[in-house]
This record gives structure tokens, sequence and C-alpha cells, in this order.
């Protein structure tokens, strides 16, 4: 087959990229829409309870501040004080024994008392959730079922010893009382002088004796028993494994066929399946599906997914998803990640989200955080608050703020942007149309540019610096044209005058280098002058 050598080959217009770029920006725009719409929904008709803790420690090393941010977010509750309303639960930790006491706003009181285990964090992650059953009086019912009933004092009293005699007089003059009824009802039996010294008092223990108070019900009167160590386990589908109460041991080594359940694990997990551990995963496990942990200190890996319901301390790398609880600390790789209360570390995926506070960085498609304390890289970012600087053409926070910029260049004559400004730093997205010919020059054709940049701002009273650094698509405005598109690398400096709050003037210079489908690439320069709003 021979090649027609007048056969037009070259690259018609970039119109298929220019369209997914519309694509991709209208998706955006209208997933930020929907999602700042389920805040502002949730932030409305969600109310808040307000709670006052109180810790009191004697030489239990833990630190107060984490324990109160632990207990306020496992109930889901704000700081607050007494005097405006809020309950006040008191926890006192001595020697490894809590003591919690809460006192709602109507004056409810509710008590309990547990043991801590050694762990600190795990100390913490207890107390947060004694607290927060108190908080929201989950406990009490389990309370009023467990206390006993004052109609059943007596028959319990009864069934535990003989006949009680009907008087101390009567055992007396009678015969001597049987030594286990003594023992169950009285200490000794009072002889007749004493009886008839104080009849009334002895008529009154004879005919009845108060009920015995019902002891206080503990989650844990005694410390938990430490876990049996096992060096190795192999699990088919728990129970069936090497170890059926697998989920009361400590494993060094699990090994999983389809579904491993232990209760701790000191070392490796490797499973086909899913590897459950009920405390914490000190090490390194690997699984075909997942692995799900109550807390995790080392690495997770995961084609399916990987999630600790506490902290996590390490790495999660997962095909699928992470999930980390509160407290954690380390990295997340996955197609999504999500930590439910903060994380400090990095988030690498394509969609990444962070509840409370988190210290680092996001790099994704989409990010969102709460409260940000780092740098979100991303074609969408959103947040509440921002303490460092987004990087990407959509930014949505409470901190910054969005101008329309319109300008004209030597290159491309109308050109209308959206610029998301967050202090020094700023991320631009923009659209250029220019005519077949104008009084600033064209190529005798129309055509159109789709622009982004990221760049800098330096303010000082009226006036202001900016720099950016962007890439540009060029294309003819028709696919008919059969004129190829041009790549474009752009750096501009511009001076700027805000003469009102709203409105500013800028112009400055670009230098441009530029890769066209067809020819070699070439350097050259453009003036620029426009208006920002907003």
């Amino acid at each position: 087959m021979q090649l027609d050598p007048n056969r037009d080959t070259r690259p018609k217009s970039g119109g298929g990229l220019s369209r997914t770029l519309r694509v991709v920006i209208t998706l955006c725009l209208a997933m930020a829409a929907l999602l700042m719409a389920r805040r502002a929904w949730t932030q409305a008709h969600q109310t808040q309870r307000t709670l006052e803790v109180v810790f009191a420690c004697n030489g239990c090393g833990l630190d107060a501040d984490e324990v109160r941010k632990a207990v306020l977010a496992e109930s889901g509750a704000v700081a607050g004080t007494a005097s405006q309303g809020a309950g006040v639960i008191r926890l006192t930790v001595n020697h490894r024994q809590l003591s919690a006491r809460y006192q709602a706003p109507d004056r409810r009181t509710l008590e309990r008392a547990v043991a801590l285990p050694r762990d600190p964090s795990r100390a913490v992650q207890a107390i947060a959730l004694l607290a927060a059953n108190l908080v929201r009086d989950e406990a009490a019912a389990l309370l009023e079922e467990l206390r006993p009933k004052p109609g059943n004092s007596a028959p319990a009293a009864s069934a535990s010893a003989p006949v009680a005699p009907p008087s101390p007089a009567a055992s007396a003059s009678t015969a001597p009382p049987a030594p286990s009824a003594s023992a169950s009802v009285a200490p000794s039996a009072p002889t007749a002088s004493a009886s008839a010294v104080a009849p009334a008092h002895a008529a009154s223990a004879s005919i009845a004796s108060p009920p015995p108070r019902a002891p206080a019900i503990t989650a844990s009167d005694e410390p938990p028993e430490p876990m049996q160590v096992r060096p190795f386990n192999f699990s088919v589908w728990h129970p069936v494994s090497l170890y059926p109460s697998s989920h009361q041991k400590a494993i060094h080594f699990e090994l999983g066929l389809l579904w491993g359940r232990v209760g701790e694990v000191r070392g490796s997990a490797l499973t086909l399946g899913v590897t459950e551990v009920r405390t914490s995963m000190d090490g390194a496990s690997f699984a075909t599906v997942g692995t799900a942990s109550a807390t995790a200190r080392g690495g997770m890996v995961a084609l399916g997914g990987n999630w600790t319901f506490g902290s996590m301390s390490g790495f999660q790398i997962a095909g699928i998803a992470n999930a980390a609880g509160r407290g954690s600390a380390g990295l997340q790789l996955a197609s999504a990640n999500l930590a439910l209360e903060g994380l400090d570390g990095v988030q690498l995926g394509l969609i990444n989200y962070a509840g409370g506070t988190y210290r680092g960085t996001q790099i994704g498609l989409i990010n969102i955080a709460s409260n940000m304390s780092g740098t979100q890289i991303g074609a969408l970012n959103i947040a509440d608050e921002v303490k460092g600087f987004p990087v990407g053409p959509l930014n949505f926070n409470r901190t910054g703020r969005m101008q329309v910029l319109t300008w004209a260049s030597t290159k491309i004559l109308g050109n209308l942007g959206l610029r998301y400004l967050h202090r020094y730093v700023y991320t631009l997205l923009a659209a250029g149309w220019q005519p077949a010919e104008s009084s600033l020059g064209g190529d005798g054709y129309k055509k159109v540019a789709w622009q982004v940049a990221v760049g800098g701002h330096v303010p000082y009273r009226t006036v202001f610096l900016d720099s950016d650094i962007g890439y540009v698509h060029e294309g003819a405005a028709s696919q008919d044209s059969g004129i190829g598109h041009t790549q474009v690398l752009r750096l501009r400096a511009m001076a700027g005058w805000q003469p009102f709050k709203l409105i500013g003037l800028f112009a400055g210079a670009g230098l441009r280098r530029e890769f066209p489908s067809e020819g070699d690439a070439k350097t050259g320069g453009e003036a620029i002058f426009g208006v920002q709003l907003f």
C-alpha cells in the first residue's frame, strides 16, 4: 500500500482535549457545589452538645489535653462550661483505675468505674469510650437493668442462707443459733440480758433488716488479663483455625486463607482474604482483600482496603481505600483515603478526605479537609479553614477569596478567568478568544485558548505585584480548519493598583515557549493589561 504524498497528515485542532478540559472543569464545579451545599445543610440542622471535661490523674502518665480532645471527639461535643449549661464529666485516674462521673444539665448523675489498659494510647481510647457512653446515656439502660430491684432483696438474702431465726431472744431461749445462720444474718446472737436492756432494738432487728445496697456496676473491677501469646496461627475461616480461640490470643505470625481473626498481632499477618485484629496490630500486615484493626503501628498493605477504627501510626497502602481513626500519623496511599478524625502526614490518592485537624499534605484529584494545616495539591481542593496554601485550579475554603479577572494580551485578545487567592498564593483557570485579525495582531484564523496557572501575590497598601507560571492550550476555533494546535509554557510578571476594595487594574509582560503540533518550537513575548474584580 502506497501513501498519497498529497494527503494532509497534519493533526487537526485540539478540540478533543479542549472538550475534555471543559468536561473535567464542569464536573469539578458540580461536585464542589454539592459538597458545599451538603456541609451547609448539615451545619444548619445539626445541634451539638456542650461538655466540660475535668480530668485528674495521680501518676498515670496521661496527657490531660489529649484526654479532653479524645472525649470531646468521641462524644461529638464541643467544649463548654457548667455555667453555660454544659454537662460535666469528671474523670479521675488512680493507679490505672478510672472513675467517671457525669452530671447532665438537668442534674441527673451517672457514675462508672473501669480498669485501664497499661498502654497509654489504649488507655486514652478506653477513657474516651466510657465518657462518651455516659454522656450519650447509652449505659443508663444497662445499669438500670442490672441493678437489683428492692422487692428481690429479701429472697436473694434468704436463698443464700438457711432459715433465719425469728428473733434474737427466741433464738437465745431455744437453742444456740447454727453457725451458718449466724454467719449470714448477724455476727453473733445477742444474749437474753442484752435483749432485755434494748427490747425495741432487738425487735426491730428481728423483724427485718434494710436491703443490702446494690454494688456499683463497673465495666471491669480487675485489670484485664493479658492475652496468651502464640508464635503462629493458621486460619481458614474463623474459628476454623489452629487456635479456635485465636481472637483471644496475641499472635506473632498470622497466616490466613479466607478470614483470620486474632486478638492482637505482634509481628506480621499474611492472608489471601481478610485479617481482623480485635485490639492492636504492631508490625506489618499483607492481605489480598483487606485488614481491619482497632489500632495499628507499622504497615498495612492490601489490594482491597485497610481500616483502623482507632489510631494508625505508620503507613496504609491499598488499591481501593484506606481509613484511619482518631490520632493517626503517617502515609495513606490508595484510590480513596479517609482520615476520619485528623491525620499528621501525607495522603496520596484520587480522593482524599480528612476530618478534624489535618497537618501535612494532600495530593490527589479531589482533596477535602476540615481544618487544614499544610498543602492541598489537586484539581479540586475543599477545606473549612486552611493554614498553608492550596494548589489547583479550583479551591474553596473560608480563608481565601475568589476573583474574576479579564485581560487582553498581544497573543490572545480576550481572556476571562477565575483566580483563587489564598494569602500570597493563587491559582488561575481561564479561557481566551482570539479573532482572525485584531489591532493587537492575529494569525489569520480564529482560535481559543485554555489556561491554567499558579502564582504568587505580594500586596502593599493599594499596590501589588503578581507573578505566575502556567500552561496554555491554543487551538483553532473550528475543527474543520485543518490547523493544528499549540501548547505553550508561559511565565508572566505584573504590577497592579487597587484604588477600591473590589476593583483593581494590572499590566505586565510575559515570556512564552510555544510548541506547535507542526514545526519547531519557538520563544516569544507578550504584553498584558486587564482588570480584576473582588
